[in-house]
């Protein structure tokens, strides 16, 4: 064979080779969705360069002023919030804003939400004090505008790492201690309740609050709950899973807290979410209460195993003091989101509800202790 045919063959199986591997390599949306993965579980390292590759990969394919690439920069800037560094996610937020412009015009949903995001960085930004040489994470900030775009919207939008237990702050808004982050934003729930706010005015601290929502918990059945702190620097309080009727009244005593599904042991709950673990037929409950100021959305996707494992494995059973003593404020407040869960005796999965969120605290008889004169 000379010389010059094996040359042209050569190139021709290298050029194969390369034509498979693109073809092979993930696209924009499955390094998103990869990237939401990583941000689930508090991975930001991870989350940011897979964001990234998304960027790249969506600028190489689409061009850069696809919307693609919107959501990209918005998600990576999402993960620099979340990172406590709202001056690096300005630049990405404002460049995703003038793509999204020119595609939805200036009056679409997604140009409002990108301000909106603007206009909170800008705030934090200007009231972040400087810190000397250090950051939060490991990432390389990108090397220009073009290397900037953030994730899919599976990946909750908004501040801190979810589940592992990451930054808290005492009353005075100093770091110090630790408590879980509950997933956040929450994933969709089957249902919820926002508490008029009259039912909390006369208390003014968040401990006053959670030691009578505890109280009307306890009067109800429910004694075992686990703590956590949101995204948005709130307090979440999740109740155990419990056996509910069609009516969502809670089973009888002897079937209310499923034997095996170990809200306290590391592999009841998730095993139960997943299928994997046995569980009599029926509707199973965990209710969350959430309290902030800060009003939030649901992250648009399902309870899942994981998110599941963290609930479990995550909350502490008290209320550090430095979160008891934030104020209450008339601005504040208080919303139950409603997890149901349907099992068939094999396999067990989130569902919607037929109740409000309102009808569920009825039926748990929770609302009516909360509600009543004192």
């Amino acid at each position: 064979m000379s010389r010059t045919i094996a040359s042209f063959l050569l190139a021709v199986a290298i050029g194969m080779f390369a034509g498979v591997a693109a073809a092979q390599a993930p696209g924009p949306d499955a390094l998103l969705a990869e990237a939401g993965e990583f941000s689930q579980h508090g991975q930001y390292e991870q989350a940011i360069a897979a964001a990234e590759k998304a960027l790249a990969a969506a600028e190489k394919s689409f061009g850069p002023q696809h919307p693609l690439v919107a959501k990209a920069l918005k998600t990576l800037a999402e993960f620099y919030e979340r990172q406590g560094e709202p001056a690096r996610a300005l630049p990405l937020y404002r460049r995703a804003l003038a793509i999204a412009e020119k595609a939805f015009g200036p009056g679409g949903s997604e140009v409002a939400e990108l301000k909106t995001r603007i206009a909170d960085a800008e705030e934090k930004t200007a009231g972040e004090p400087k810190k000397a040489g250090k950051r939060v994470g490991t990432a390389k900030a990108p090397g220009s505008l073009t290397r900037s775009l953030g994730v899919a919207d599976a990946a909750p939008p908004v501040q801190h790492r979810a589940g592992a237990a990451t930054r808290s702050f005492n009353a005075a808004g100093e770091e110090g201690g630790t408590i879980p982050v509950f997933p956040w934003p929450p994933p969709t729930p089957s249902a919820e309740y926002v508490f008029p706010p009259e039912v909390f005015a006369r208390f003014t601290t968040v401990g006053d609050v959670t030691a009578f929502i505890l109280k009307a918990l306890e009067s109800s059945g429910y004694v075992e709950r686990s703590f956590y702190q949101t995204g948005d620097s709130g307090v979440a309080l999740v109740t155990r899973l419990e056996k509910i009727g069609d009516d969502g009244a809670p089973a009888a005593e002897a079937e209310r807290w499923p034997a095996g599904v170990d809200n306290n042991s590391s592999g009841g709950f998730i095993s139960f979410v997943r299928g994997l673990f046995f569980a009599p037929a029926g509707h199973y409950r965990v209710i969350v209460f959430v309290l902030q100021e800060k009003s939030f959305r649901a992250s648009g996707g399902p309870v899942t195993g994981k998110d599941a494992e963290v609930w479990l494995k995550g909350g502490v059973n008290t209320l550090p003091q430095a979160f008891a003593k934030r104020p209450f404020g008339k601005d504040s407040i208080c919303t139950a989101l409603i997890y149901e869960f349907a099992s068939d005796g094999k396999t067990a999965s989130a569902v919607g509800s037929s109740l409000t969120g309102k009808q569920h605290l009825q039926k748990a008889g929770v609302l009516a202790a909360l509600v009543k004169p004192n």
